[in-house]
Parts: structure tokens; C-alpha cells; sequence
């Protein structure tokens, strides 16, 4: 699992440039599975104003995962309320991503829950993730992480 050296907080200002470089990564690596994620060619700056939005509201929860304090990993979770739902707070994992040199060991693990854990201090009762159908990969991840289905979403081109 992953060493004494691993720490998960809050993501800070200082940590934009590596959050946008994974955010980056996380996306191109999605459209390998569905070309409905394929990436805009300027992604980069488009990846800088979504993160540095993300400090901004207050239903994301934004936590990076360093690794002797230098960044490895992030998890980018948001906040939705459904109101015909018992407990109708829930958190949506948008992007989960770990540097490839530091996966398998138990980081994105740790990522998911230290999320929890401040999911919980905030009210919310559920977590989902959110991932391509075809990713295998993050299926069973989450799979062994101890997520289940729990909703389907279709898409298909509208022209």
C-alpha cells in the first residue's frame, strides 16, 4: 500500500498548475474510451479556469494527494442534491487521478476515503462515481473499492 510519505488535503492556489496537468491527463486518457470525451484543443487554459473555479464553489470538494508534499494525485468531487430523495445530498467523483508512476499503491484508495470522510462532515450520505462505460479499469477500481451501480447514463449524437 502506499508509504508513511502520502498525505490527502485540501487542494490550496499553489497546487493549480499540478491539478491542471492532471486534469489534463485524466481527460486525454478518457477519450481513448469514448470519443464523446474527446478534448478541445485548448484544454489546458479551459482545464485552468475549471480548477481555479472549483476554489470557488462551494459544493466541490477539490483534495490532492501528495507524496513527500509533492502532487501525485486528485480527487475532484461535486456536491448535487436531489430533493425527492431521502437523503438527498450526494457527492459525485468527477475525476479521480493518480500519476501513473505512483498507481498501485494505494493512493487513489486513500483519495476516495479521505472524500468520504469530508463528504460526511458536510451532510452528504452517498458518494457515486462518475467514469466512461467502456473503462474497464475504473470499473473494477471502484468495484474493489466498494462502489455498486447505482444509475446509467446513455448518450448518442444529436446531428
Amino acid at each position: 500500500m502506499y508509504e508513511p510519505g502520502l498525505t490527502i488535503k485540501e487542494a490550496e492556489e499553489k497546487h493549480i498548475e499540478d491539478l491542471v496537468n492532471m486534469t489534463v491527463r485524466f481527460y486525454r486518457f478518457n477519450e481513448e474510451f469514448d470519443p464523446a470525451y474527446s478534448t478541445k484543443p485548448e484544454i489546458d487554459g479551459l482545464a485552468r479556469a475549471y480548477i481555479q473555479e472549483s476554489f470557488e464553489k462551494e459544493d466541490v470538494l477539490l483534495l490532492v494527494a501528495c507524496w513527500n508534499d509533492k502532487p501525485v494525485g486528485f480527487a475532484r468531487t461535486e456536491i448535487r442534491r436531489n430533493m425527492l430523495i431521502k437523503n438527498e445530498k450526494y457527492g459525485t467523483l468527477i475525476e479521480l487521478y493518480v500519476k501513473p508512476r505512483y498507481r498501485r499503491q494505494g493512493v487513489a484508495s486513500k483519495l476516495i476515503q479521505e472524500t468520504k470522510k469530508k463528504l460526511a462532515e458536510k451532510g452528504v450520505y452517498h458518494i457515486a462515481a462518475q467514469f466512461p462505460a467502456m473503462n474497464v479499469i475504473a470499473e473494477r477500481f471502484y468495484k474493489k473499492n466498494g462502489f455498486r451501480p447505482w444509475t446509467q447514463i446513455f448518450i448518442q449524437e444529436v446531428g
